[in-house]
């Protein structure tokens, strides 16, 4: 073990609190549960089943000997024996978990935590008894029904799809059965994934989650060897490269979902064979040690587990002494442009400056002169009664003239989602979660109703803005709007968001470097 691993330094901070997470009294109904929301504080009336997935994380620890001082290898195999037998009390007859609601029956979720649990399988080849290894397989066999016959409708979400065909692949490694379901998800992973290299999210590219979606097809590729899987990586790595920020900072409001992280799983797995990925691995070493871009210490409870899942699958991987022969487009010593149109991206890189320009978003700007940087997320208006809207609306059909070295993009002001539900409001969901939305289709349903009025929604106020940005070094960026009587502009310090994202605005170190 080095003791300069960056990813191992985190997961040894963070395994307290994985293991805090987990009801351990034996008294208990709910022992080996880790959702202490649910468990300890009583605070919801579910169970999330995603903190199961930490004992895919804790398997890793095991097999490549990275565990503290402070946990004893018995301890460590106790604690997943007990998330095993916590997630047999929580799965649904028809075998789904839940995520978000009594009754979900969410299929991503039950993909995921399948795939994290058939993963601590694997890691323990070798160190559990086929006794306790059957049970471990008996637990997920339902979720694994659940899987081939169900299927996500609120969204197209490609890290989702990608977790659950990695589970398939890890079913048939242990078991040797396969499921029909899994060659159709892994044909549709393929159809939303762009010539640009970027796979669909929602609405557009979002290389945050991309770096989870690469970690589950790498796994893919590491059981398969599939050529098909591997042009896919390729051309996502590629992709993915465009996004590493000169200040160590990674993707932002600019994408599609608005995230900030990379996920170093795929990209230490992948250096070997990928030159781009052992790039990435070298900037997601310093970027992590650093805390540059939103790392495992900063991340919320209910991501806990497939960041901590990550981090030990990067620190299992980590080598500094690979040799790398490839150089980040941020780094690149000659000056170049990069457009992405499907995915409404543009890069400009010149001698001291790097930036990454949204025209989906109305023109988002973040520009580097050096590491020193200018985010510019849009414009923010308010209205009568307080409501907000701005130009950060996801719209493919912005008008966008890029001539030499300036960038024009024409987009309407449309309101920012990011509305609390209410009191009643739960009411009503709960009420509706425990009658019509037990069918999994009027669930779909009125699930695609939700994501729609939090993410995808665009309510227009008849306001337009033309943003004017001319590139170089000291990029200028100007907004001209129309139509805006009785709104006023805010000023705002900080990048704003426009949509609903849990995942967003986890903290970094340029976030507050400057206050």
């Amino acid at each position: 073990m080095r003791n300069d691993n960056p990813y191992l330094e985190q997961v040894h901070q963070a395994l307290p609190r994985i293991l805090g997470m987990f009801d351990t009294n034996p008294a208990s109904g709910t022992y080996g549960l880790g959702d202490r929301f649910r468990w300890g504080w009583k605070l919801i009336d579910f169970t999330n089943a995603k903190f199961q997935g930490a004992a895919h994380g804790l398997a890793i620890l095991i097999q490549h000997d990275l565990l503290p001082e402070y946990l004893s290898r018995d301890a460590a195999l106790s604690a997943i024996e007990a998330m095993f037998e916590g997630l047999t009390g929580i799965i649904e007859k028809n075998g789904s978990v839940c995520e978000a609601f009594p009754y979900e029956y969410s299929y991503g979720l039950t993909g995921f935590v399948a795939n994290d649990m058939l993963s601590a399988i694997l890691a323990l080849d070798g160190v559990i008894s086929d006794e306790s290894r059957g049970r471990y397989i008996a637990a997920v066999r339902p979720m694994m029904g659940f899987l081939q016959y169900a299927d996500e409708a609120h969204g197209v979400i490609c890290n989702h799809l990608a977790g659950v065909v990695a589970a398939f692949y890890k079913w048939n490694k242990l078991t040797g059965e396969k499921f029909p379901k899994s060659a159709a998800l892994l044909s549709r992973i393929e159809t939303h994934l762009s010539d640009e290299g970027w796979f669909l999210e929602y609405e557009g590219a979002d290389p945050g989650y991309q770096s989870l979606c690469t970690g589950y097809l790498a796994d893919i590729y590491m059981l398969s060897s599939d050529e098909t899987v591997k042009d896919m990586l390729e051309r996502s790595l590629e992709f993915l490269a465009y996004f590493a920020h000169p200040d160590g900072s990674f993707g932002g409001v600019y994408g599609a979902r608005n995230t900030r992280f990379l996920a170093p799983g795929a990209v230490e797995a992948l250096a070997d064979e990928f030159p781009v990925a052992a790039a990435l691995a070298v900037f997601s070493r310093r970027s992590v040690a650093e805390m540059r871009f939103v790392t495992l210490a900063s991340v919320d409870a209910h991501n806990m587990a497939p960041f901590f899942n990550s981090y030990c699958k990067a620190a299992a991987q980590y080598d500094d002494a690979r040799t790398v022969n490839a150089v980040l487009p941020c780094h690149q010593p000659e000056p170049f442009r990069k457009h992405f149109p499907d995915a409404g991206l543009l890069i400009d890189s010149g001698d001291e400056h790097y930036t990454v320009i949204s025209t989906h978003k109305g023109g988002v700007v973040y520009h580097f002169a050096g590491e020193t940087a200018h985010i510019d997320t849009g414009v923010l208006l308010q209205g009568p009664a307080g409501r907000k809207v701005s130009t950060q609306g996801y719209h493919t059909g912005n008008a966008c003239v890029i001539d030499g070295d300036t960038v024009s993009i024409g987009s309407d002001f449309t309101a920012v989602n990011n509305t609390l539900p209410s009191p009643f409001q739960f009411f009503v969901l709960r009420f509706l979660n425990m009658s019509v939305m037990r069918s999994r289709m009027i669930g779909n349903a009125i699930k695609t109703l939700i994501v729609r009025l939090l993410i995808t929604r665009k309510r227009g106020s008849g306001a337009t803005n033309k943003r004017t940005i001319t590139l170089g070094r000291d990029i200028v960026v100007h907004d001209a709007q129309s139509g805006v009587q009785g709104y006023e502009r805010v000023q705002v310090k900080r990048a704003f968001s426009a949509i609903h994202m849990a995942s967003q605005g986890y903290w970094q170190r340029q976030d507050t470097a400057n206050d």
